[in-house]
Formats: structure tokens, C-alpha cells, sequence
């Protein structure tokens, strides 16, 4: 099986601990990766790996837990790119898992990924393009709309390499930035129905919600205004770049930097 990564902040022993029981219930090992503080994260420093001014299309200005956060996956991508696996999974430290995970898990790291990322976690049910049959009833395909949230996925060696060089600066949290996929170019797909859920027992006390609402102290319709905004322009690229979406994997194996499945194809 592929490494398993957990994010977690060091001052977060309660999750940490939940999770710990998680995988050990499952038999599953894992690598903790201590998360970045928003806390202890300056203006200063967050503003070195900020887009500013934010992009246009962008809700609102980036929260410190945001930036926070896409620094941890960040730090995940570039262990998973310089690291043995040919992919790995990351987990944040509020996930539950279905009976059926390890079966499931077992089973997409034995398959050669026709993705750069796949998503294992959604609140909402995603009708799926070109779905591909997985164990337990669950499968796996292209949805229209990438769903929100980095609760859970699995990602290539080269794809997490080249993300983590691309990346920055960002203007959008994490999963924003993964949902453009016509900004990084890579094939996103998803795992339905959802084999993770997230405990209800944290959600409540969720870093990143906490910051979110320390940046959204704006009024009711100036917030309303941009979200409605985004949400155009959103719909808009998507459907634009429809044409464009990869249907497989997009980064493969090179010396260096990643290289693309097309350079491969006009290589032939």
C-alpha cells in the first residue's frame, strides 16, 4: 500500500490522538506531518507565498489558517515528490473511515493511477463521468465539479512534485486552488459514494473555520456580492475550459522536473 500522510498541528493532541486509535483500529500506518500554525504565522511571512493583490475571481482575502493549511499540503507534496512511492495518500485529522478501507485502499494503490489526484472524500453525492468499478460498491470517475475540501486524497509522485513547485504564490485556499483545475493542469478525479466522512466532533472546533470567519468580517453584501461573483466566473471557466480537461494523468516520471503525458505523446 501506499504511504499514508497525516496533517496535524502539534498543538492539536486531542485529533492527533483520535486519528492515532483511527489507524490503528484499520492496522494502518502513517506519517505525521506537523502542520503549519496559523497562529504563530505572521503577516509577514504568510505574505511571502500570497498572489496580492488576490486574484479577481477570489472570494475574499486568504485567511491566515488558509494560507496555513496550503503551506502543510504544500509540505506533504514536496515529501511525496522527493520520496520512494509512486503516490501516496493525505489525510487531514478529522477523517472517519467506511469498514471497507482497507480493502479499498489496497486496491488503488495496486491499480496504476489514471489521475494526478483522486479525492476520497465529498459531503455531497458527485455523478461521475467515465466511472471506473472499485470493491465494496464504490468507483471512481471525472466529476463535473470538483468537490471542495482536502480531507483525503491520494496523489502522484510526479503530480505532488510538480504542484509544489507551482503552487506558489497561491490566492485561493487549497481546495480552491486543486478545484481550478485549468490553472495547474491536472486530472483530478473522486471516489463515490464518499469512504470517508469527517468527525462531528471536531468540525465545530475546525482551524481552518475559525480563520475563515476572522476574514469574513466584512458586511452581509459586500460577502454577497463577490461569492456571487466567483460563482459566475467559476461557472464560466469551467465551462470554457471543458474541452480542455485532461481525461488521465497529466504528470509522469522524468529526470527533474515532471514531464507531461503530451510531451510524451509528441515525443512519439
Amino acid at each position: 500500500m501506499w504511504p499514508i500522510f497525516i496533517i496535524n498541528l502539534d498543538r492539536a493532541q486531542d485529533r492527533m490522538s483520535a486519528t492515532r486509535a483511527l489507524m490503528n483500529r484499520y492496522g494502518l500506518p502513517f506519517i505525521r506531518v506537523a502542520a503549519y500554525d496559523w497562529q504563530t504565522l505572521t503577516d509577514a511571512d504568510a505574505q511571502r507565498f500570497v498572489v496580492n493583490p488576490p486574484p479577481r475571481s477570489s472570494k475574499r482575502v486568504l485567511a491566515l489558517s488558509e494560507i496555513a493549511c496550503f503551506l502543510s499540503h504544500i509540505d506533504v507534496w514536496t515529501q511525496i515528490g522527493g520520496g520512494k512511492s509512486s503516490a501516496a495518500f493525505v489525510f487531514e485529522d478529522d477523517v472517519e473511515f467506511d469498514d471497507s478501507i482497507n480493502k479499498l485502499l489496497l486496491e488503488i494503490s495496486s491499480r496504476e493511477p489514471d489521475w494526478d489526484i483522486l479525492k476520497l472524500y465529498s459531503n455531497k453525492v458527485k455523478t461521475l463521468g467515465d466511472a471506473v468499478t472499485l470493491p465494496n460498491g464504490y468507483s471512481y470517475g471525472t466529476p463535473k465539479i470538483i468537490p471542495m475540501s482536502t480531507a483525503a486524497y491520494a496523489i502522484t509522485r510526479p503530480a505532488a512534485r510538480e504542484l509544489a513547485r507551482a503552487s506558489v504564490p497561491f490566492g485561493r485556499p487549497v481546495d480552491l486552488f486543486i478545484k481550478h483545475w485549468w490553472e495547474h493542469g491536472s486530472c483530478v478525479k473522486l471516489v463515490q459514494p464518499s469512504p470517508m466522512s469527517r468527525r462531528v466532533d471536531h468540525l465545530s472546533s475546525s482551524e481552518i473555520e475559525a480563520g475563515r470567519g476572522q476574514s469574513c468580517l466584512q458586511n452581509f453584501w459586500t460577502r454577497f456580492v463577490r461569492n456571487s461573483l466567483y460563482q459566475l466566473q467559476f461557472r464560466h471557466r469551467t465551462h470554457v475550459n471543458a474541452a480542455r480537461r485532461p481525461p488521465g494523468r497529466r504528470w509522469l516520471e522524468a529526470t527533474g522536473h515532471p514531464r507531461m503525458v503530451s510531451d510524451e505523446l509528441d515525443a512519439i
